[in-house]
């Protein structure tokens, strides 16, 4: 097969590849390499639009002769097939040989009006059958929780420290458990929890949440969580939380946080790891996860394992890129019924890279909108994580007007570098090509200059930070910024995105920093080690945000409202109850095929 075209992820319907240009004033933007592959040990290889050089892994445009690091396309399925199943109900065939593995069956267990089960049957509540290969699979996750009166209490214990943010010492003591049978306890009921709130989120792929809507905005940036553990030598590794979140009617609702981890049920074994250290990395099967033996080659296996930060009984932490690519594949998927999206998020090259790679295709057909925002300057210590959009109608149009200005400016200065570099841009093809070569610059992200050429200085200076820029990523020939670019620009703020990280890290335990313990003085508990433990209380509370009726506040209504997931007025029902009977089954898929079938 060709490591080098597109690869089709059929649990999203869609196509993803590394290899295209990411420069969003080339004729090449977004449109991926079409070209041969590239046999062992050959030289270079080109299409019409790119040439790619397989010793480096690297690609050049040949319109805008900007060049990008080629990843491998397929590495990235097992990590957003598992961020997927956090998001939304998913189940498909496990039989990688199937043609219906990566056909989920919450969206083709009625696939077609005129055939009432077209890939899967029934086999019991609970279980499906493949109609093609004869495999019997789960729908949900299978729990095996006691349904005795001790376990239930327990488990309304463990809800309710983590709804109240209680510590881990506490928490453990009130339920008379260890720490053990707590973390198992606390991973199987988040499990539970999961796929309930994975069912409420799959309500947006009815037809009718989307209908009548504007564009829906998108804010995502990235939490890091230092996950450490004291001893002889203490290890830390990062891990990442990607966080998307999404305003309807201002409110705004958590779409998707999913943490840069894959569990070991879902990673290779060691003999594949190395089988893929004496390929190219742009091959590498498992290059999703940060591969343990590419760190020494030199060292023995048994020697690389024991220096490893990595969590070898838990599963992998993954790397930026494809944490990214598969965040953005989820969040792609939740708002497919949307006609047209905004995206803002922060100015890094991972980040926006690995979303124009998620959404190529909708970036192409003017379905997307991607806004990079960033600050010259550190935050300061008062003040409110950003500048939220609105206010008096004067200041509205005050600051509409300031943004006038930014945009004229940079214009300006666009026209200006064109002209200075005219002798040396200048070719056989004219303008085009010109502006995209001096575009390209742009693409450092955090790395330009202040007030550069190619950033608008907006909004105005003032609030917890200096000098906000902002940077339309998808600003293609022919886009008019009195049709887009305006509303576009006007949106631009991080404050919904680092409002939500905020509302984490004072919930989630494991994201705090852990209190002080008079024995050993200031140190980590063993949960600060497990990933698992930090999703699980993840997933309780974007529970409870995104569903419960908000308390202490002046608006106590659920975010979910506004989007439709949640009917108004309703007060989100008893929690344990929930967490304690409900599990998906064969009438939730039938349910959802009927809503997503189009």
């Amino acid at each position: 097969m060709n490591p080098l075209a597109p690869v089709d992820l059929p649990e999203f319907g869609h196509a993803v590849s590394w290899a295209m240009c990411r420069n969003p004033r080339c004729e090449h933007f977004c449109i991926p390499y079409a070209g041969p592959a590239s046999a062992d040990g050959a030289g270079a290889v080109q299409d019409a639009r790119y040439r790619i050089t397989p010793r480096d892994g690297r690609i050049r445009c040949k319109g805008c002769g900007q060049s990008f690091t080629l990843k491998p396309n397929r590495a990235v399925r097992a990590l957003a097939r598992h961020f997927l199943s956090l998001s939304l109900p998913f189940a498909d065939c496990p039989d990688a040989a199937c043609e219906n593995h990566g056909r989920n069956v919450f969206e083709h267990f009625f696939e077609r009006p005129d055939v009432r089960v077209s890939r899967y049957r029934r086999f019991g509540l609970h279980r499906m059958a493949c109609r093609s290969c004869g495999s019997i699979f789960h729908l949900g996750e299978p729990l095996a929780l006691s349904r005795s009166a001790d376990v239930r209490e327990s488990l309304g214990a463990i809800i309710d420290g983590v709804r109240t943010t209680r510590g881990v010492a506490d928490t453990i003591e009130a339920t008379g458990m260890t720490s053990s049978a707590y973390y198992g306890r606390l991973r199987r009921a988040a499990a539970r929890l999961r796929d309930y709130h994975a069912w409420r989120n799959a309500r947006l792929l009815h037809r009718d949440v989307a209908r009548g809507t504007g564009p829906v905005r998108v804010y995502t940036d990235t939490l890091h969580v230092p996950l450490r553990r004291l001893g002889d030598a203490e290890r830390s590794q990062d891990l990442e939380v990607l966080i998307s979140v999404v305003e309807l009617e201002r409110s705004w609702f958590i779409l998707a946080a999913h943490a840069g981890f894959l569990p070991k049920a879902l990673c290779p074994d060691d003999r594949t790891l190395i089988g893929d250290m004496h390929t190219p990395a742009w091959r590498a099967a498992w290059d999703s996860v940060r591969h343990p033996y590419r760190l020494d080659l030199a060292a023995g296996v048994a020697e690389i394992r024991q220096g490893l930060p990595n969590i070898g009984r838990d599963g992998w932490f993954t790397t930026p890129f494809h944490t990214e690519l598969a965040h953005f594949l989820v969040v792609r998927k939740m708002l497919a019924r949307f006609r047209a999206v905004h995206h803002v998020m922060d100015g890094s090259v991972p980040l926006y890279a690995a979303a124009l790679t998620a959404m190529a295709k909708d970036v192409r057909d003017g379905r997307v909108e991607l806004v990079l925002f960033q600050y010259d300057k550190e935050k300061t210590a008062e003040g409110d994580a950003g500048r939220p959009a609105g206010g008096s109608p004067r200041r509205e149009k005050t600051l509409k007007a300031s943004l006038d200005r930014a945009w004229a400016e940079m214009e300006a200065r666009f026209g200006r570098r064109i002209e200075a570099d005219r002798p040396k841009l200048m070719d056989e093809t004219g303008g085009p090509r010109q502006v995209a070569r001096l575009f390209k610059r742009a693409l450092g992200g955090a790395y330009s200059q202040p007030g550069g050429w190619a950033w608008l200085t907006f909004p105005p200076e003032g609030g917890a930070y200096r000098k906000p820029r902002v940077l339309w990523l998808t600003w293609m020939p022919g886009k008019r910024y009195e049709d887009t670019g305006r509303e576009l620009l006007w949106r631009s703020s991080l404050y919904p995105v680092d409002s939500a990280a905020n509302f984490l890290r004072q919930r989630v335990r494991s994201f705090q920093r852990p209190a002080a313990r008079a024995q050993s003085g200031r140190g980590y508990l063993h949960s600060y080690l497990e990933p698992r433990v930090a999703q699980a209380e993840l997933w309780i509370q974007l529970l409870w945000r995104n569903f419960g009726r908000r308390v202490r506040t002046t608006t106590p209504v659920p975010p979910a409202e506004p989007m439709g997931l949640a009917r108004p007025g309703q007060a989100l029902p008893d929690l344990l109850d929930e967490a304690w009977t409900f599990r998906l089954d064969a009438t939730c898929a039938s349910r959802m095929s009927r809503w997503s079938r189009r």
